[in-house]
């Protein structure tokens, strides 16, 4: 019933066109949906099936009535949630079904004033408690995958019907195309269990994407309530994962949020009041809070620019009263960021003064990683549209925090993000402003310890951490790095012997991200909105551009593309260093220690690494001899290829042959693979033969009266009895074994049976040795040969301790 089904699935045909419907689903439907009310026996042909009216119903939207057949398919959605009612813990799953399907199936239903809705409401309602986050059982993942795919198909159904282009294949009914009212009727039925299962432990993330989708068509339902428990949860000390769960939740539909429209522009308001009343959840003590707050941040300052737009009450007079709201608040941008800086600041030297910093495992590296990653993300993001006496009070913060301080190990990437963002974003200011102190501070250091510093293992934490902040600021783009070149090659100079690890690993990074800047094309500047933030608001108000659409054919990308004088620099370093490091290798490789070898050849796989873009491409002869791994490479590649229609190479199966008594085992199980791959492929053609029914019940000896007539009479019958085993007669001499019928067709005879059959007769060619085709005779040949197969039969017994029973080396037999 499976295969039937799910044969009837791939080719049933379900999109055709209105004047070809009588030809099409309404000849099957109903004896199918009669099918799947009555039978119960197996739960995977009756997913098949479900999986059938699913793409049914969603290609044929408006023009099946689906009316009579709601109750059934209502009632057989709620038992296949399998849920504890009354005293039973566990349901029998007699009828799970695949939740993606029955959602889309119930949303292909919606329009037109179908019922569908209302059933949908019961259904809902019915199971309503079950969606309360105190219910939990392996229950509760199928009910909110229901709402998930509901939001989601629904949000799939909008977008095919409004598309300027339709899709051939999804071309709904004119009358039941979704209307606004049909919009709002879904998403009320929906988002109140959407919002119920927000505080869920075990699928949050769900949940989370079912609102955003929701909050797509009617934000005003379903972003207000969830910012004011936001705002709720803030202070709420007893239940601290309720704010986890909403800000995550409000993650998805921070869009929406930030965003005017026509039906929704108060969702900008709640900006400022929710970034400082989140601000408090950077808290090293839950690490799953604080990022999950700076996750909310970097989504907020991806959509907005942060500009104080409160002068533009003053000078516009086409304002409203939620627009003079916003811009108004818009005020306390810098001062938000200015507490953020202090919160990151001080999260900092918390760490810093832990005096676990020794001991870092490997799990807390990964957070720590993390953080720094989200924390360069909201900065850049920040840097790039705001304006500029929020950058000059930014600089100055960070400047003044870096300034005259010493990071340690766990929180030297925390701080490195912060000056990668201001880098990325305003290279020219702040290579200005950091990098000839940086660079003065590493050859102040250098210069008053004696040479021993350079061989200590121990290293020096001031010195490392100049070296990994002189790393970060040469990542600047390669035109602003011109002007302090002979400041970067003396840095190198002083400090390339170095043999502490983490000092030389720096090193390292920077010749990197330097020849990176110099010699790599990339963008350099990201951003979607170009214009001047520091200008006038008479022409634009930068609110009115939050989160909205962005022309992808207007955008204008900047590009580095390297210049005369940045590939001059980069060949000039080149040849400074990496000359040098080979000569230390070639003329001391054995006398200098372990440690000195590796920092050297570090280095030299760096600048090799950097410069390989402007290295011409090296000609070499073709590698005649493969390894053993690039032989079984090459072997399952093959195998892969091969195909009943494409001639197979003789050269290709006697390289297989010889592998079949090749050293590595390896090799010899991809042979045997191939070779029994070549001789199902080589296997004479079997001989079919086409007959009329009453020609087959001849042969048989079977009455010809009992041929039925051509109405369809589906079940077991007279006619149909023969193919079954009961009445099966077994043949006593070789022609009657060749001339019985085996049916390989199952479904012949069911309904009614065709009048020509075609099936397989008894017998197939066989080869003759002087008429065998070369790539044949091959095979026949080598198994022929005693030398061969005593190999072969040696390697099998040498592998029997080693391997099960070789199914594939007995089909090759065979």
């Amino acid at each position: 019933m499976y295969d039937a089904m799910k044969l009837l699935e791939i080719f049933l045909p379900i999109n055709l066109p209105p004047s070809l419907h009588h030809q099409g689903f309404k000849l099957w439907l109903s004896e199918f949906f009669g099918i799947w009310d009555s039978v119960y026996n197996d739960v995977r042909w009756r997913m098949r099936i479900i999986q059938l009216f699913t793409r049914l119903a969603w290609n044929n939207i408006g023009y099946i009535d689906w009316g009579p057949w709601l109750p059934q398919i209502f009632t057989r959605i709620l038992r296949g949630f399998s849920l504890p009612i009354g005293t039973m813990q566990l349901s029998i799953n007699k009828d799970t079904h695949y939740v993606p399907d029955i959602s889309r199936w119930i949303v292909a239903m919606i329009g037109n004033g179908s019922s569908c809705l209302q059933y949908l409401r019961d259904l809902l309602m019915a199971i309503k408690s079950f969606y309360y986050p105190s219910n939990t059982g392996k229950f509760q993942k199928g009910l909110i995958e229901f709402v998930l795919y509901m939001a989601q198909y629904f949000v799939d159904r909008i977008h095919l019907e409004h598309k300027v282009c339709p899709d051939w294949h999804f071309v709904p009914h004119e009358s039941y195309r979704l209307t606004e009212q049909d919009i709002t009727n879904f998403v009320d039925c929906i988002k109140e269990y959407a919002l119920l299962s927000i505080f869920n432990k075990d699928y949050t993330k769900e949940v989370a994407e079912a609102c955003q989708y929701l909050a797509m068509f009617r934000p005003d339902s379903i972003v207000p309530p969830i910012v004011d428990k936001l705002l709720l949860s803030t202070d709420n000390l007893i239940e601290a994962h309720r704010f986890t769960s909403l800000l995550r939740c409000l993650i998805g539909m921070t869009r929406q949020l930030v965003r005017q429209t026509s039906s929704y522009s108060r969702g900008q308001t709640y900006i400022l009041p929710l970034l400082m009343s989140i601000l408090p959840g950077i808290d090293l003590n839950d690490f799953e809070k604080t990022s999950v707050t700076l996750d909310f941040f970097d989504a907020i300052f991806m959509l907005i620019s942060c500009i104080d737009c409160s002068s533009a009450v003053h000078i516009r007079n086409d304002l409203n009263e939620i627009e003079k709201e916003v811009c108004l608040s818009t005020a306390k941008f810098e001062d938000f960021i200015a507490k953020f800086l202090d919160r990151i600041f001080q999260m900092i030297n918390i760490l810093s003064t832990d005096v676990s910093d020794a001991v870092i495992n490997n799990e807390d590296q990964r957070d720590y990683d993390m953080l720094q990653v989200k924390l360069t993300s909201i900065m850049t993001s920040i840097l790039q549209q705001c304006s500029n006496n929020i950058y000059q009070m930014i600089m100055k913060e960070i400047t003044h925090f870096i300034a005259g301080s010493i990071f340690l190990p766990k929180v030297r990437k925390l701080v490195a993000g912060l000056v990668r963002a201001m880098v990325k974003c305003h290279p020219i200011e702040t290579l200005k402003c950091l990098l000839p102190q940086t660079c003065e501070s590493i050859k102040k250091i250098l210069d008053q310890t004696d040479i021993t510093l350079l061989n200590d293992h121990n290293g020096d934490l001031e010195l490392t951490w100049y070296l990994i902040l002189f790393a970060e600021l040469v990542q600047a783009r390669g035109d602003t790095l011109l002007a302090y070149q002979q400041m970067i090659k003396l840095v190198f100079h002083q400090s390339i012997r170095i043999l502490h690890k983490d000092s030389y690993q720096a090193i390292s990074i920077a010749i990197k991200h330097l020849l990176r800047s110099l010699l790599n094309v990339y963008p350099i500047d990201d951003r979607l909105n170009r214009k001047n933030f520091d200008e006038s608001f008479v022409d634009d108000l930068p609110i009115r551009t939050w989160g909205q659409n962005v022309d992808f054919n207007q955008i204008q990308v900047h590009y580095h593309i390297p210049n005369v004088d940045e590939i001059d620099f980069a060949c000039d370093f080149v040849n400074t260093f990496i000359y040098s490091e080979l000569t230390l290798l070639k003329e001391n490789f054995s006398k200098i220690s372990k440690d000195e070898r590796q920092r050297s050849l570090r280095i030299i796989k760096r600048i090799a690494v950097g410069c390989f873009r402007i290295v011409p491409r090296i000609e070499s002869k073709q590698v005649q001899d493969l390894t053993w791994g690039q032989k079984k490479m090459a072997l399952s590649f093959l195998c892969l290829l091969l195909q009943k229609h494409v001639p197979i190479p003789s050269s290709c199966i006697e390289t297989c042959l010889d592998f079949l008594i090749h050293d590595n085992i390896e090799l010899r199980k991809d042979a045997i693979k191939a070779i029994a791959a070549f001789c199902r492929l080589q296997k004479p053609p079997q001989i079919y033969v086409e007959k009329s029914f009453k020609e087959i019940l001849h042969s048989i000896d079977q009455s010809v009266s009992m041929v039925v007539n051509d109405l369809s009479q589906p079940g077991d019958r007279d006619d149909n009895l023969w193919i079954t085993y009961n009445d099966y007669k077994c043949p006593k001499v070789q022609t009657e074994w060749e001339q019985m019928c085996f049916l390989d067709k199952v479904f012949h005879g069911y309904y009614q049976w065709p009048k020509m059959i075609e099936y397989p007769m008894n017998k197939c060619e066989s080869y003759i040795r002087d008429q065998m085709p070369k790539y044949v005779s091959i095979i026949f040949d080598r198994f022929l040969d005693k030398n061969f197969m005593t190999k072969f039969n040696k390697l099998i017994i040498y592998d029997e301790g080693t391997i099960d029973f070789n199914k594939t080396r007995f089909l090759m037999y065979k």
